[in-house]
C-alpha cells in the first residue's frame, strides 16, 4: 500500500512533540514507584556489557568536550564569526559522534535494557504479563540491529540532501539545527520502534507509523539525546527514562484512539 505524507504542522503534531516534555516527571515517578530496573540482573553478562559501553561513551563525549572548548577558546583569541564557531562545534560533533553511528551503536547495546523496560511497563499497563524471556529478547536485538542500520543510512543521506539545499540557499550556517533533529528523529524512531514491536508491526509499518506521529518521535529523540549527553550514567537512565515515557504516551494514545495504528489496520502485519 501507498502511504500518504502526513501534514507535519498540525495541533496535534505539535502536542505530540511536547508530550514527552511535559510527561518526564510522571515518567520519573512511575519509574521509581514500580522499579522497572528490577530484573535487569537476570540478564547476567550484558549488565557488564552495559557499564562498559557508559564508560567508553563517557570518554568519547569528553573528547568531544574538551575539543569543543578549544574552538570556543580560538574564538575568543580570533576574529571568528559565531556562526563559524558554531559550525566548527557542530561538525565536530558530528564527526566523532553523531554522523559516526556510536549513538547507534549503543541503542544495539543497551536494547536489553529498552527491551526490559517496556515489557515491564506494558505489563503493569495492560495488566498481562509481555515477552520479558531471553528468547524474546535475542528477537528484538536482531530487529533493533535492523533498525540501527536503517536509521543511519537514512540519517546520512537526509542530511546530505538537507546540506546541499542549505548551502544553495546560503544558510550553511544554520545547519547544526536541522542536522540535531533529523538525527534526533531517527534515534528517537530507533526506541519507539521497540513499541511498535510489540503491537505486532513490521520496521516499513513501525517506520511509517513513527513518520505519521512525527512530533512525539523527534520530542522522544531530542530527550533521549540530552542523556546520551552525559557521560557513563547518562545513556542508562535516559534509555529507562524515555522507555517509559514512550509507554505512557503510546498506551494512552491507544487508549483514547489517536494512535495512528487503528485507523490503518493494514499496517498490523508482522514480519
Amino acid at each position: 500500500m501507498k502511504y500518504k505524507v502526513p501534514n507535519l504542522i498540525t495541533a496535534q503534531t505539535i502536542y505530540e512533540f511536547l508530550s514527552p516534555f511535559l510527561s518526564v516527571s510522571e515518567s520519573m515517578d512511575f519509574l521509581k514507584e514500580h522499579k522497572i530496573w528490577r530484573g535487569l540482573r537476570s540478564y547476567g553478562f550484558l549488565s557488564v556489557l552495559l557499564i562498559i559501553l557508559g564508560i567508553a561513551f563517557g570518554i568519547v563525549l569528553v573528547y568531544f568536550l574538551i575539543d569543543a572548548i578549544r574552538v570556543v577558546d580560538d574564538f575568543a583569541h580570533s576574529d571568528m564569526s559565531t556562526a563559524s564557531m558554531l559550525g566548527n562545534i557542530g561538525d565536530r560533533f558530528n564527526n566523532t559522534f553523531l554522523l559516526g553511528g556510536s549513538k547507534y551503536m549503543i541503542m544495539i547495546l543497551m536494547e536489553i535494557i529498552i527491551f526490559h523496560v517496556i515489557g515491564k511497563t506494558l505489563t503493569i499497563l495492560k495488566g498481562s504479563p509481555q515477552d520479558l524471556s531471553f528468547k524474546g529478547f535475542v528477537r528484538a536485538q536482531k530487529r533493533m540491529i535492523k533498525v540501527a542500520i536503517r536509521s543511519w543510512v537514512l540519517e546520512i543521506l537526509v542530511i546530505a540532501v538537507v546540506s546541499l539545499a542549505l548551502r544553495i540557499v546560503g544558510l550553511s550556517s544554520i545547519k547544526p539545527l536541522p542536522v540535531f533533529m533529523i538525527q534526533a528523529y531517527f534515534l528517537g524512531f530507533a526506541l519507539i520502534d521497540n513499541y511498535f514491536e510489540r503491537m505486532d508491526l513490521h520496521i516499513k509499518a513501525s517506520s511509517a507509523l513513527a513518520f505519521k506521529h512525527a512530533g512525539l518521535t523527534l520530542g522522544l529523540g531530542i530527550i533521549l539525546s540530552f542523556f546520551l549527553a552525559i557521560p557513563i550514567v547518562g545513556p542508562i537512565f535516559g534509555m529507562m527514562l524515555v522507555s517509559v515515557m514512550a509507554c505512557l504516551i503510546c498506551y494512552e494514545m491507544e487508549q483514547s484512539n489517536t494512535l495512528e495504528i487503528l485507523k490503518v489496520p493494514e499496517l498490523s502485519v508482522k514480519e
